[in-house]
């Protein structure tokens, strides 16, 4: 077999088959010859794989077009180049295949994908309403991503653009001291008169001293949770998440956050029970975290990314909105009325937007 020979596929899938009763010791030359091509394919495409994936995709298209041929599949030509590239993009994986094992593969893998291609382009499957939908969204997809996005993230960020971002954001990268309770919450319903308060006032106090009795048991605060706190309306019952001392951003009272910084050591027992406008509290300390704010140095790349992002998403927009000034859109107002008040009476879903009075549009309005 020549070099350039093109290799023939018989029905039954018998690629290069060694073991075919026909013409054995010719079958074997042609595979091996094969295969040479194939493991210089592997071989050059896992090396680009090691040094990081990184492909010659303006190299692999040349040879793509010029390169031998491996395989054929009716008139539709499977070149080593292709292989290399599909080789690239895959790991041979563990185990104890051979080159020649994963050579056998990866064509057939290449042969199966063009099969099933050209059978659906035959049953006309290409001609389908969601797979035009679906090469729009490709084609709009990638063109966004060559002309917009590509270009915006090679842009180098200056270090003075990041220290602006940072000072401008730079309370999402600090924090205060922040405490963490255990909350007994016994709450006083709204419209409660002075009598019911004072009965429930007087439950915390009871409720109080038997923390205090509890207080070298392990579990005692924990059970006096479970038996007698109310679930407060901005935490889960019993915890009160980690607040500062503005009772932010849990929504703790005032009154119960200053409480709560009069403690000095995670254990400690509050020894009033706190009323505040919506019921009485009994609290233990159990968290503490210290004030803290993250350098520059150590939020750098997660503010990269995220004025990339924002840049993307802005450039983007100002890309798509050139493309319309340069097209002309007309929109029907009153078939887009219809349209949405169809969509509201079906689906019990309120629209964007209804054009209550469509007569007060132009017959076609630009946009």
């Amino acid at each position: 077999m020549r070099v350039g020979a093109t290799v023939s596929m018989t029905s039954g899938n018998r690629l290069l088959n060694p073991g075919h009763p026909v013409n054995l010791v010719k079958g074997r030359i042609r595979w091996l010859l094969l295969i040479v091509f194939l493991l210089c394919a592997l071989t050059l495409g896992c090396s680009k794989q090691d040094e990081g994936g990184k492909t010659a995709e303006a190299k692999q298209q040349t040879e793509a077009s010029a390169g031998p041929v491996a395989a054929r599949v009716g008139q539709a030509p499977i070149s080593v180049a292709e292989l290399r590239e599909y080789a690239a993009e895959r790991s041979p994986g563990r185990g104890a295949a051979t080159g020649e094992e994963v050579a056998r593969r990866y064509l057939d893998e290449l042969v199966t994908s063009e099969v099933l291609y050209q059978e659906a382009l035959r049953l006309g499957l290409d001609r389908e309403p969601e797979i035009h939908r679906s090469i729009r969204q490709m084609l709009t997809q990638r063109l966004l991503n060559r002309q917009v996005t590509e270009a915006v993230l090679s842009r180098k960020i200056e270090e003075t653009k990041l220290r602006r971002y940072y000072d401008r954001h730079v309370g999402e990268f600090s924090r205060p001291e922040q405490l963490r309770l255990a909350d007994i919450f016994i709450a006083v319903p709204a419209g409660a008169t002075a009598e019911e308060k004072g009965e429930l006032r007087k439950k915390a106090g009871q409720v109080l001293a038997e923390a205090v009795a509890m207080s070298g048991k392990r579990t005692g605060f924990g059970s006096l949770v479970a038996q007698y706190s109310d679930r407060h309306a901005n935490y889960g019952k019993g915890d009160t998440g980690f607040f500062d001392k503005e009772g932010k951003p849990v929504g703790i009272d005032r009154k119960l956050a200053e409480a709560a910084f009069g403690l000095e050591r995670v254990g400690n027992l509050g020894q009033e029970v706190v009323e505040t406008p919506d019921g009485y509290h009994i609290i233990m300390l159990v968290g503490r975290r210290s004030a803290q704010k993250r350098p520059l140095a150590a939020v750098k790349s997660e503010l990269e990314r995220r004025i990339r992002r924002e840049a993307v998403t802005k450039a983007r927009k100002a890309y798509i909105e050139s493309l319309k000034q340069k097209d002309e859109i007309q929109i029907d107002a009153l078939v887009a009325a219809e349209f949405l008040a169809d969509l509201k009476d079906n689906s019990g879903i309120k629209p964007p937007f209804i054009v209550a009075d469509p007569k007060r549009f132009n017959r076609f309005d630009e946009t």
